[in-house]
């Protein structure tokens, strides 16, 4: 039970970001808000930045607009941060087993954007972290962090491979998973409710 406010969004957010060795900035970043509830209801959103692809895409304009302003959270270390995408109608299907190897297909623009996870580890499951300063809490989440994954633009390979994001530690601890190919299920925001 919450005392702070009301349930916000309910979904799953997945990440998908790549690094060559030594790199310090992504070479493909890939990130996908599959909402289950939320006042604006149902729907998908991809923020994509791959080599000759940047786009937010949506299958539902309104869970686009709830998700950009009220659940996107934009950690410091998060990809998206200082990037203008252009918003783009498309389709956000799910693929595989996410029990050992999930991905989604993302189609719009003419263009198709594939993710995968693949080498799962134990799920990690979160809860009761503290409100952020917007007053936005993830009160629980199963985290599933992937050592391997692949992203894909129009079916060619894009290059890198998953990396350590520190920033997971802070949830997972020292000796906990960090990849940057992590998704989110059964993942509940929790908020204070706008008048």
């Amino acid at each position: 039970m919450t005392k702070d406010g009301g349930l916000l969004w309910s979904g799953e957010h997945w990440i998908a970001y790549l690094r060559g060795p030594g790199e310090d900035s992504n070479r493909a970043s890939v990130g996908i808000y599959h909402t289950r509830y939320s006042p604006a209801g149902e729907g998908n959103v991809a923020l994509i930045d791959v080599p000759g692809f940047r786009a937010a895409v949506t299958d539902n304009r309104e869970v686009y607009d709830f998700t950009m302003e009220r659940v996107r959270v934009g950690a410091p270390d998060d990809p998206f941060n200082d990037l203008d995408l252009p918003t783009l109608d498309g389709s956000l299907d799910r693929t595989g087993d996410v029990r050992t190897a999930p991905g989604w297909v993302i189609r719009a623009g003419g263009r198709a954007v594939t993710a995968s996870w693949s080498a799962l580890a134990e799920p990690f499951i979160m809860t009761g972290l503290p409100p952020n300063e917007r007053g936005v809490a993830v009160s629980f989440s199963v985290l599933m962090f992937a050592d391997d994954g692949a992203v894909t633009l129009d079916g060619a390979p894009v290059p890198g491979a998953p990396y350590v994001r520190e920033r997971w530690r802070r949830i997972t601890g020292p000796d906990g998973p960090a990849s940057s190919f992590c998704f989110a299920l059964a993942e509940t925001y929790t908020g204070r409710r706008r008048e």
